[in-house]
């Protein structure tokens, strides 16, 4: 993984809701691997996202 962050760590990040590139930003990884998580937390019911625009907000 990029050298960043397990999904515990993304749980972490996201107590604040963040988009897909500030999730990849704030945890040191790529925005695709960032999206790979994110899908995998919000298939696992562990997060939702909501569509603003071209931009997906990711939130606990």
């Amino acid at each position: 993984m990029d050298g960043g962050l397990g999904r515990t760590g993304f749980l972490s990040v996201l107590s604040t809701p963040h988009t897909t590139s500030a999730l990849a930003a704030s945890t040191g990884t790529s925005i695709g691997n960032a999206s790979r998580h994110a899908t995998v937390l919000r298939e696992a019911g562990l997060i939702s996202g909501d569509r603003q625009g071209s931009a997906v907000l990711h939130h606990l």
